[in-house]
């Protein structure tokens, strides 16, 4: 069989050929076709409908092989646990060793194993730094609510020995004045009298007043006028207790509360026999 160069152009010689195949001549080319997958050489004649032995026309298109698909591999990671995502990393090393259908993995099976190992390790001190750190943070709010507690102590302490919000402060609290009521108080309601503990005594009652900051209290002997009352006491709670009074005699009582805005009007009077 003649070579294919001479066959595409009948007449030449061999030497002719050889001397073809690195120079190309005027009437026949050699071209390389490249379509990204493989090179291939062809040789056409002028008319070209010369054909090769395999039955190919030399300018055709050789098929390009059938590359392999990569498959996508499902992972799912950020939806692993740490713990899973190890399990995990481990089932790999362990079905990758020895599997000839996979002989050089990329990264190595060590560097899975010893990130696995490492993700592991950091992982156990979390979790154990987590306990640690729980059983701190209880220890420290404990201390934390003993230490509030003796504050809030103090500071009732230092409230009910202060006048002044300058005495407060230079305990080293704050206090904000309280607001001025801007209408006098109402009158005194429910006041009631019993008899005292002890002999020439009476015990005096009523209802408080939220924007009273003292009460008066008067008393008046019997037949009471509204000129018979005389001052009796100036208290901060809703309660008296008046002494010295004459056993056996009745005695009239009356009250009112009192704020920055002015006194309120006197309660009803009411009476009682001194024991």
């Amino acid at each position: 069989m003649f070579p294919f160069w001479y066959r595409v152009c009948p007449g030449s010689s061999y030497a002719e050929w050889a001397a073809h195949a690195i120079h190309q001549s005027r009437d026949c080319k050699s071209t390389i076709i490249k379509d990204g997958k493989g090179d291939m050489a062809f040789y056409d004649d002028p008319g070209g409908q010369t054909r090769y032995d395999a039955g190919v026309l030399y300018d055709d298109v050789s098929p390009a092989p059938a590359g392999r698909k990569k498959l996508k591999i499902t992972l799912n990671l950020s939806k692993k646990t740490i713990l899973d995502a190890i399990a995990y990393c481990r089932l790999i090393v362990q079905k990758l060793t020895g599997n000839t259908k996979f002989t050089t993995p990329d990264p190595a099976l060590t560097a899975l194993t010893t990130a696995a190992t490492e993700a592991e390790t950091a992982n156990t001190a979390y979790e154990s730094s987590k306990e640690t750190t729980k059983q701190l943070l209880t220890v420290r709010n404990q201390k934390w609510d003993a230490m509030n507690a003796l504050i809030t102590k103090e500071a009732a302490y230092v409230g009910g020995h202060s006048d002044t919000t300058a005495d407060v402060e230079s305990a080293g609290f704050s206090a904000t004045p309280p607001a001025s009521p801007t209408q006098i108080p109402a009158q005194v309601i429910n006041l009631s009298v019993t008899q005292g503990d002890n002999n020439g005594a009476l015990d005096q009652h009523w209802d408080p007043d939220p924007t009273a900051k003292s009460y008066e209290l008067q008393t008046s002997t019997d037949p009471m006028t509204d000129s018979s009352f005389t001052h009796r006491d100036t208290v901060t709670k809703s309660s008296c207790t008046t002494t010295g009074l004459t056993s056996g005699t009745r005695i009239w009582s009356r009250v009112r509360a009192v704020n920055p805005a002015g006194k309120g009007p006197w309660s009803e009077p009411v009476s009682k026999i001194v024991p």
